[in-house]
């Protein structure tokens, strides 16, 4: 099954903070991540639709997302949300993301080379 993505999904745990509107901060992790959001295990759920601030604590930037999905919670009680950056911001995950790319991409070719 063929899936196309806007850019390639790499699993990464990247410690970010979330905030919607006066609510206190909610520290949560990444579990993948892409050029136009991730997938997130925050201590608390949101509802899809709602508009969260998401700093990068690595980098300590700062963008505003949507969460356009909400999965059930994992055995930790982490709650999954996949959230998508309302602007456009491809370089906000700093060079994890695109350290991981080419390092995903450079396995992927050695694995189809023949001896």
């Amino acid at each position: 099954m063929t899936t196309n993505r806007r850019s390639p999904r790499v699993l990464a745990r990247i410690p970010v903070t979330l905030t919607a509107g006066q609510a206190p901060p909610v520290a949560a992790l990444t579990a993948v991540v892409n050029r136009q959001g991730a997938l997130l295990l925050s201590a608390l759920p949101y509802d899809v639709g709602a508009v969260l601030r998401l700093q990068n604590e690595l980098t300590l930037t700062a963008t505003d997302c949507r969460v356009v999905w909400v999965g059930e919670a994992d055995p930790s009680g982490a709650h999954k949300l996949g959230v998508e950056f309302v602007d456009a911001d491809p370089t906000f995950w700093g060079t994890v993301y695109e350290d991981r790319v080419a390092l995903d991409s450079r396995q992927t070719t050695a694995s189809f080379e023949t001896p």
